[in-house]
C-alpha cells in the first residue's frame, strides 16, 4: 500500500492494527493532521497527529475525559485504541466516528439534537476535573472564555489600526479568493470595529467578575465537530480544547455555526433550539448550572458569540495582513471562514456604528 502516513508512524500503527488503506482528511485550523484508515471492509479508524507543542501529559488528560464520557453513557465519543510519541509529535489511533456535518441552514430540530448531544457530554463528565487547571469540577469561577476575550480585545485595540494602516499602504499579493474575502473584512472592520468592540466590552464586563458554574466543556465545538447519521447525532469529534469553563461556551460555539444567512427571527429560533437541547439533558435545571438561570445562561452564551465573531474577524486580518502567517488549511476554507465572520458582523452592526479612519 502506498501510504500518505509517515513510514515510522505507519509501522507503529500496523503493530496495533493492520491498516490496508489510508488517506489524509482535509486540514482544519488547529494544526493537527487526521488520516482516515481502513482495514478490510468493516474496520475504520482515525489516525491523528496532534498539533505541534502538545505534550503527552495533555493528550493523556484529554483521553481520560473522553474515556469517562464513554463510561458514563455518552455514546458519541470515539474509543482511543493506542497513543505514541513519534518524531516529537503525539499520535493517536481511535475508532472512526461516522456521519456527516449539518449544513449551516440546518433545521432547528437538527440544531436541537446537536445541542442535546453536547449537553449529554457535559452530563457524562460533570464529575471530572483537570489537573492542569488546578481546579475542581463543579466549581464556580469567572469564565475563562470571558477573561480571554477581554484580554484579546485589549490587544486588538492596538492591532486593528495597524492592520488598516498596512492595508492603506498596500497588502502583499494574496490569492484572488482570499484577497476578496480580506477586502470585505477590512471594510467591515473599518466601519464597525470601534462601536462593536465597545459593545462587546460592555457585554463581557457583566460577567468579568461574576463566578459562574463551571465544569469540563468541549470549548471549541464548531458545527464541523458534531456528526449526524440516520436522523440523529452519530458522533462528536476533536477534543483538543477541553477545559473547565461554563457550558455556555459550548452553546455559543455550536449555535454560532448556524446564524449566517438567517434573519433576526430565525436567529432567535436557533438560539432557542440550542437552549431546548441543553434542557433535555438537564444542563440548565440540574446541578450543572444551579446558580445560573436560563436568561443569564443565554445572555452569557450570546455575549461570547458576539465577541468571538468580531474578535475572530480581527484575528484573521491580523494573522494575514500583519503577521503574514501560513496555514495548513486550504485557502478556500480560510476565505469562506472570513466571509462567514464578515456576514455575521454585518448582521450585528447597528445603524449608529462609528467609522474607524
Amino acid at each position: 500500500m502506498d501510504s500518505p502516513i509517515p513510514a515510522d508512524v505507519h509501522r507503529w500503527v500496523n503493530q496495533v492494527h493492520r491498516i490496508d488503506w489510508a488517506k489524509a482528511v482535509p486540514a482544519g485550523f488547529s494544526g493537527g493532521v487526521v488520516y482516515d484508515c481502513r482495514a478490510g471492509s468493516v474496520d475504520r479508524f482515525a489516525l491523528k497527529m496532534w498539533p505541534a507543542g502538545t505534550s503527552r501529559t495533555r493528550v493523556d488528560e484529554v483521553h481520560a475525559i473522553v474515556r469517562m464520557a464513554r463510561q458514563n453513557g455518552c455514546p458519541y465519543v470515539p474509543e482511543t485504541i493506542a497513543t505514541a510519541t513519534i518524531g516529537g509529535r503525539q499520535w493517536e489511533l481511535a475508532t472512526w466516528m461516522p456521519g456527516d456535518v449539518a449544513a449551516d441552514d440546518a433545521t432547528v430540530e437538527t440544531i436541537q439534537l446537536g445541542a442535546a448531544a453536547i449537553a449529554r457530554f457535559h452530563r457524562s463528565v460533570v464529575s471530572a476535573g483537570l489537573a492542569s487547571q488546578l481546579s475542581s469540577p463543579l466549581s464556580s469561577q469567572v469564565s475563562k472564555a470571558v477573561t480571554s476575550r477581554i484580554e484579546r480585545l485589549a490587544s486588538l485595540r492596538h492591532e486593528v489600526p495597524q492592520v488598516l494602516t498596512v492595508v492603506d499602504r498596500g497588502v502583499p499579493e494574496l490569492p484572488h479568493r482570499l484577497a476578496v474575502a480580506v477586502d470585505r473584512a477590512v471594510q467591515k472592520l473599518r466601519s464597525g470595529w470601534l462601536a462593536a468592540s465597545g459593545r462587546i466590552a460592555a457585554r463581557l464586563s457583566d460577567f468579568e467578575k461574576r463566578p459562574v458554574p463551571s465544569q469540563v466543556v468541549l470549548c471549541d465545538v464548531h458545527r464541523e465537530h458534531v456528526l449526524f447519521a440516520d436522523g440523529g447525532v452519530s458522533g462528536l469529534i476533536d477534543f483538543d480544547a477541553v477545559r473547565l469553563d461554563s457550558p455556555a461556551t459550548d452553546l455559543a460555539r455550536w449555535i454560532g455555526g448556524f446564524l449566517v444567512h438567517r434573519d433576526r427571527e430565525s436567529r432567535n429560533e436557533v438560539w432557542e433550539a440550542g437552549m431546548a437541547g441543553f434542557r433535555e439533558e438537564n444542563v440548565l435545571n440540574g446541578k450543572l448550572a444551579t446558580d445560573m438561570d436560563d436568561i443569564s445562561f443565554l445572555a452569557l452564551a450570546r455575549a461570547l458569540h458576539n465577541a468571538t465573531m468580531w474578535i475572530g474577524l480581527a484575528n484573521w486580518l491580523t494573522w494575514i495582513v500583519l503577521e503574514n502567517r501560513s496555514f495548513h488549511a486550504d485557502i478556500l476554507r480560510i476565505a469562506e471562514r472570513i466571509d462567514v465572520l464578515t456576514e455575521l458582523a454585518d448582521s450585528d452592526e447597528p445603524p449608529w456604528g462609528h467609522s474607524l479612519r
